[in-house]
């Protein structure tokens, strides 16, 4: 994410590690898009089609490209995936846009962290981490929890429940859904991401995928997802 990548990594890691995972995930978070409030992919596949200084250059394929053009072999890479996806509070007027669907990149309180899922455990009173820094709660959401939680987004067949708003952003190939009740929003990956990232394995030929993590997924809905991507064609 910082600092210069290294131009030639095909003596120093090609030649001695079995494999790599590209970690695409966590490339848009409330926290690092605190300066630019706005709601944005977790684990894009691509760069969104309004590439400007609110969109993140990094990307499953930018990472990918990066990686082979450093001399790592194609076949020795995997795509990490998420089964998780950030809450955003979004209020309607921003989360909609005038024709009811709902907006690109749109402004969230950038001062509120909402309660994620229940796997979201909410710290003790003047709770701290190992360094001493206050802790919080992170407001991430697992598909299973989005499936199964009383307040969930999405249906048993990972489709959004009724009354929840869905978008799908065919430029970064990621999904977005939002509760009007709750005002939340939320930047996760579903089925239709989770397919399109197999078929991207296996079209630049990787080594596979790694699943952050796998107990997050719901029936197994987002690994057949990505399984039948990578077989297909």
């Amino acid at each position: 994410m910082y600092g210069v990548p290294l131009i030639d990594v095909s003596l120093a890691f090609a030649g001695y590690l079995d494999y790599v995972t590209i970690m695409n995930y966590d490339v848009w978070t409330p926290a690092s898009s605190s300066s630019v409030p706005l709601v944005g992919p977790n684990a894009p596949l691509q760069v969104g089609c309004t590439f400007d200084n609110r969109v993140s250059s990094r990307s499953a394929r930018t990472a990918v490209e990066a990686w082979t053009k450093a001399g790592m072999p194609a076949s020795k890479i995997l795509l990490g995936v998420p089964t998780y996806g950030h809450s955003y509070a979004v209020a309607p007027a921003a989360a909609v846009d005038a024709s009811g669907t709902l907006a690109e990149f749109p402004a969230f309180e950038g001062g509120v962290r909402p309660q994620g899922d229940v796997w979201d455990v909410v710290p003790g009173l003047n709770a701290t981490d190992v360094c001493g820094n206050a802790t919080r709660v992170s407001g991430d959401w697992h598909f299973r929890n989005m499936v199964n939680a009383t307040n969930g987004f999405l249906e048993t067949y990972g489709t959004a429940r009724e009354g929840v708003l869905y978008r799908f952003d065919d430029c970064t190939q990621t999904p977005y859904a939002y509760n009007r009740t709750s005002e939340i929003m939320l930047s996760y990956d579903d089925v239709t991401s989770f397919e399109a990232k197999g078929k991207f394995v296996k079209a630049m030929k990787l080594g596979g995928f790694a699943v952050w993590e796998a107990a997050g997924d719901y029936d197994d809905l987002l690994l057949d997802a990505i399984l039948d991507g990578v077989r297909s064609g």
